[in-house]
């Protein structure tokens, strides 16, 4: 069972993207954008990360000055990180933190986040690349841009959901 959204941190999705929902290949990214990981840490540092076992892998190592929720079914323990095996107990780890809390990868995890998130924060990734991993498909008339930049390569944009009101 989910958590009551409002029992929840601001909890927001944070991916970079192509056009053709392309996340990654393999355990990497197939685009290097210093911009953007300059954005993605100015927007986690001292928040909560949550990512699949696959995305820790990539990344390496435990993303400093952030709590660090790792889901997986098999691990059991991992040095600096906190290791849940559901989607829901990652949940109530971040709860019990109460920072604010962005989903990071990958796919699956996006799959899952989505009902439980407000935000979005897309780098729209410029060009054509080759990959394996996609964010999944998503309608975008639920939700708001909010914020846009323009940046070399990539194209940050805000999404905030619509909350609708029933007459």
């Amino acid at each position: 069972m989910l958590l009551p959204e409002s029992d929840l941190p601001h909890a927001s999705i944070l991916v970079a993207m192509t056009r053709d929902r392309l996340i990654g290949t393999g355990t990497s990214l197939p685009w290097h954008l210093p911009e953007d990981l300059a954005l993605f840490r100015r927007l986690t540092l001292g928040n909560t990360v949550i990512m699949g076992h696959n995305t820790f892998r990539s990344i390496g190592s435990p993303l400093a000055g952030r709590a660090n929720i790792v889901l997986s079914r098999t691990i059991t323990e991992l040095e600096g990180v906190l290791v849940c095996h559901s989607f829901a107990e990652s949940l109530g780890v971040a709860r019990e933190l109460g920072k604010p809390l962005f989903f990071i990868g990958g796919a699956e995890v996006y799959r899952q986040a989505l009902p439980v998130v407000d935000t979005l924060h897309i780098s729209w990734v410029k060009g054509t690349f080759r990959g394996d991993r996609y964010f999944p498909e998503i309608d975008f008339g639920g939700w708001q841009e909010r914020e846009v930049c323009e940046f070399n390569g990539f194209r940050y944009v805000r999404y905030q959901q619509v909350t609708q009101h029933i007459s």
